[in-house]
Formats: structure tokens, C-alpha cells, sequence
């Protein structure tokens, strides 16, 4: 018997099967879904991880953050005591690099209708440049006293963002592919406030900074801002005023050493604890564990869901084999009757059951 006749033949016999066989395939993308889900999710954890600390100027275990359990309240009730145990932090010995800071956009006059930097934003970020954003630039807002949390070097002038606020402009850092539109010196106007920042450095290519999450969960950060295309300026005062329930949520500081950590980290519980602020000190070593913890929790459902899947594959596989040797024994006899060799018979088999695999 020709090939081309088993395999047609083989179709005929899949054909009446059809529901079990889609059953089988719909399980087996289950599967391997969840499998790559898996793979996927774990790497990220590594991955996260490591480039975090990279970013980091201190150790992670060195570095904390403010997180406020139920949110930071909207209406302003604890902007008071926020800032108080701001000051109480800052003050503290052992205490290295401290303050707030935010990731936003922010227009600027200059780059209004500037057609280099338009196509430069749509060089680093494809088409989300479109004509409505001619201008938008994004903009981390950090205090100077917390300009060292995160690795910040520059490829040409100085990384100092501290000023006088009795001074005309306030510095800010370009990012590296803004250099020859933002060269040194170059004075930008903000749109709405009208306060002038002097560019006073350029970042070094690949420079990042943290990325704000929402700090109801358990995880406030991601890696997620590369700076060639954005800049860093202080907190100017007007934002600090009317946007303090949102940059509340990301006060990091760093300890100096390690030689009192838990006396420390208790000191400033106590504080949070007395004035009434419903919030817990965390390292990022901490946050990075509990994240994975999280996604942790989640693959161990993937790999119930995988071996369930893999159970029911294995299960519709076997008995869908057995049924097919009872069902079809008597076509079987038939097709030995008309001349089909053992060979054949078993070639068609195979051939029918291996699309099931």
C-alpha cells in the first residue's frame, strides 16, 4: 500500500476523532504557555535584581525607602509629618544621601517647536513621539541631597544640582543623546512656571534611574528609565508645594555603613510610629525579595497548572490510544482482508497517533 493512501487514510480516522485531538492540542498550548510564563518571570526576577543594584550607588541593603501602607492620603493630612520625619532622617548620624524625588514630563519653550529634538524623541521612542507631544520632555525631580542614591555620572561638566535659591536659573543634567541640542550652558524655560534651569552637566550614555511604582504594593520601583533622552533637575519649590502627595511616596535615603542599621532603621520606625504615619521602612534588598517571593508564589501555580495540563494530555493520549485499538479492531480485520500487510496497519497507527503527540 502507497504512503499517500496511508496518510489519507490516517486524515479519515483523525477526522472522526477531532474533538479529543483538539482537546489534546488546546491542553498541550496550556502547557507550554504556562511553561515559558515561567521561564520568562524567573529570569526577569534575576535580571531586575541585578540591575537594580547596579543603579544603586550604595548596596541595596543600605539603601531604604518610606512605603505608607494604605497609600499616602490625597488630601493633604500628612504632608506635616511627612516632611518632619523627612527632617528627622536627614539629621540622623549615619545617614548618607536622602530626599524625594519624582518621574514626570514637563515642557519647556525652547523645545516647543524644536524639529531636532522632535526626531530625536522619536529616534529613542518610535512613533509614541506623535505631534500632540512636540516639546514633552521627561523630567526626574530629585532633591540634591538625594541626587546620590541612584549612580548618577556625567560624561561632560558636573553632577551637582545644588543651588542657591536666591540664583536666576537651576541646574539640570541633560541626558546623553540631548548633548548637542543642550550643550553646557544652554538656559530652558519651564512652561508653566516660567523658571529658568541652566544646563550644568551631560549624562554618561545608559544612565538610569529608578522608576516610581504605585506604593500600595508591595514593590515601589522597577528599572524602567533610561536617561539618554531625559533630564535631571532639582525639585523646585512651586512642584514640591502642589505635588507633595505624590512625591511623598518616594523618600529614599542611605545609610553610610552597616555598623547600626537596626538602631537606626528602629529610630526612624519610632519616629513614623509617633507621628502618627501609618508606614514601614524597607530596604531595597527587602523589596527585591519580597517582589520575587510574589512572582514566586505565582510560577508554583503555573507549575500546578502545567502539571495538571500535562496530566490531562498524558491521560486523553492513553485512552484515546486504547479506545482507538477497540474501536477500530474491526477495521483492522477489514483491511486485512483486502490485502493491507501488517506493515501498513501499524505505519497508519503511528501515523494517526503521532499528530496526537
Amino acid at each position: 500500500m502507497k504512503l499517500i493512501n496511508v496518510i489519507i487514510m490516517s486524515l479519515k480516522f483523525m477526522y472522526v476523532r477531532k474533538r479529543r485531538i483538539i482537546l489534546s492540542f488546546t491542553f498541550s498550548i496550556i502547557a507550554l504557555y504556562v511553561t515559558i510564563q515561567i521561564n520568562v518571570t524567573m529570569g526577569f526576577n534575576n535580571v531586575l535584581g541585578e540591575s537594580i543594584t547596579k543603579v544603586l550607588s550604595k548596596d541595596p541593603d543600605l539603601t531604604y525607602s518610606i512605603e505608607y501602607k494604605e497609600g499616602f492620603p490625597e488630601d493633604g493630612s500628612l504632608n506635616e509629618e511627612s516632611r518632619e520625619l523627612a527632617s528627622y532622617i536627614a539629621n540622623m548620624e549615619g545617614v548618607d544621601s536622602h530626599g524625594y524625588f519624582t518621574v514626570t514630563t514637563d515642557r519647556f519653550k525652547e523645545l516647543k517647536n524644536n524639529n531636532e529634538y522632535y526626531q530625536i524623541m522619536k529616534e529613542l521612542y518610535g512613533n509614541s513621539q506623535s505631534e500632540d507631544f512636540r516639546g514633552i520632555s521627561s523630567v526626574v525631580y530629585v532633591e540634591p541631597t538625594a541626587i546620590n542614591i541612584c549612580k548618577v555620572e556625567v560624561y561632560e561638566g558636573t553632577a551637582d544640582i545644588t543651588y542657591d535659591e536666591e540664583s536666576e536659573t537651576i541646574p539640570l543634567l541633560a541626558g546623553y543623546s540631548l548633548k548637542d541640542i543642550l550643550p553646557i550652558g544652554t538656559i530652558i524655560t519651564e512652561d508653566s512656571s516660567g523658571i529658568k534651569y541652566k544646563v550644568a552637566g551631560i549624562l554618561k550614555k545608559n544612565s538610569n534611574w529608578l522608576e516610581v511604582g504605585d506604593a500600595s504594593f508591595s514593590y515601589t520601583f522597577s528599572l524602567g528609565n533610561n536617561l539618554d533622552g531625559m533630564m535631571v533637575a532639582p525639585i523646585n519649590p512651586i512642584f514640591f508645594e502642589n505635588l507633595f502627595e505624590d512625591i511623598a511616596q518616594t523618600y529614599y535615603f542611605n545609610l553610610e555603613d552597616d555598623s547600626h542599621t537596626d538602631k537606626i532603621i528602629n529610630e526612624i520606625q519610632d519616629k513614623a510610629d509617633s507621628l502618627g504615619l501609618n508606614a514601614s521602612i524597607y530596604s531595597v534588598s527587602e523589596k527585591i525579595n519580597r517582589m520575587n517571593s510574589e512572582k514566586n508564589s505565582y510560577n508554583k501555580l503555573r507549575i500546578l497548572i502545567m502539571i495538571f495540563s500535562t496530566f490531562i494530555i498524558i491521560l486523553l493520549l492513553a485512552t484515546s490510544f486504547i479506545s482507538y485499538l477497540v474501536k477500530h479492531k474491526s477495521e483492522f480485520g477489514i483491511l486485512y482482508a483486502n490485502g493491507i500487510d501488517t506493515n501498513n496497519v501499524v505505519q497508519m497507527v503511528i501515523m494517526e497517533n503521532s499528530f496526537m503527540i
